[in-house]
């Protein structure tokens, strides 16, 4: 049987540390995804309030991924488990889509591209996790007789 977990950075680092420090690889993760997925029409606008507004954008995700994300993954579970879990990638771009309309200069050009640009996040964040050595795959195996 093979098992496989994942620890992200939130609960790899304990205390307000750990918080900070996943706050500020998200910031860094939406200004990367502003970068790159920004000609498909994501765009945090530049200027002097450019990094106040990556990281209120990262507080603002980092909010909804604890408040609102469990409710959306409880309403949507037949669609995810009909699509095999891909669903989520619809339900994360929700969000982030919903955190562009909360966060003035902040702002995504439709559905689809919101949910790109949270795969694009999703990556971004794994490295950037994998890099600070807060993340880690563990891939188990085990023989049974």
């Amino acid at each position: 049987m093979v098992r496989f977990s994942f620890n992200s950075g939130a609960t790899a680092r304990k205390g307000i540390l750990g918080w900070v420090t996943q706050w500020l690889v998200n910031a860094c993760g939406l200004a990367l995804v502003a970068r790159t997925v920004g000609g498909v029409g994501l765009r945090v606008d530049s200027g002097t309030q450019a990094l106040l507004t990556v990281l209120g954008a990262a507080a603002v995700l980092g909010l909804l991924n604890i408040l609102l994300k469990p409710l959306l993954l409880l309403v949507t579970l037949p669609v995810n488990l009909l699509s095999l879990g891909l669903f989520t990638f619809v339900v994360n771009g929700l969000v982030l889509w919903l955190v562009a309309a909360l966060v003035p200069d902040f702002s995504i050009a439709g559905f689809w591209t919101a949910v790109w640009a949270a795969l694009c996040f999703s990556a971004f964040t794994l490295a950037l996790n994998a890099l600070l050595g807060s993340a880690s795959l563990d891939v188990r195996m085990d023989r049974r007789p």
